[in-house]
């Protein structure tokens, strides 16, 4: 995967920054927000970089709640759109390959994630975390660190 990235991917960017860090302050609430890009480039665009078995859609890149966020980020902290946000996937298949889907995010969709970080907060402040389905992938020891605590996990 390393010389993928190295072979197919670095060639193409044009950094300005590699991990910068952010925070976005959230005035009233019990929590700031913070995060780092894993590259911003020269022209403003986002790019995230990830590993997969599988080959990602562009509905992955469209619904990712972290571009939404880095967008976010991008309008508060720099006071500017984001041009693009770019999902790089390194699929890791009998023959590696590079998968770069490219979005875009609204106001409208900022405003929903805005409404998602609202009702965080809620849950956050009351203590009512809903507990994960116990069918889920994540409902497991392997991918939850707090499944030996947790008064809801069946322990398979």
């Amino acid at each position: 995967m390393a010389r993928l990235h190295a072979c197919a991917l670095a060639p193409k960017l044009e950094p300005k920054s590699i991990q910068r860090k952010w925070v976005i302050n959230l005035d009233g609430f019990p929590f700031d927000l913070a995060g780092q890009w894993d590259i911003e480039e020269d022209n403003g665009a986002i790019r995230d970089t990830k590993t997969s078995g599988k080959s990602p859609s562009q509905n992955d890149a469209d619904s990712s709640e972290q571009l939404s966020m880095y967008s976010l980020a991008k309008q508060i902290c720099d006071k500017e759109d984001a041009p693009a946000l770019y999902l790089d996937v390194l699929v890791k298949t009998k023959t590696p390959k590079l998968v770069t889907l490219k979005t875009r995010r609204t106001d409208d969709q900022r405003q929903i994630l805005l409404r998602r970080i609202e009702r965080a907060a809620e849950i956050i402040e009351k203590g009512a975390f809903t507990p994960a389905n116990p069918q889920d992938w994540r409902c497991s020891r392997r991918f939850c660190g707090y499944a030996l605590t947790c008064p809801f996990w069946s322990g398979k």
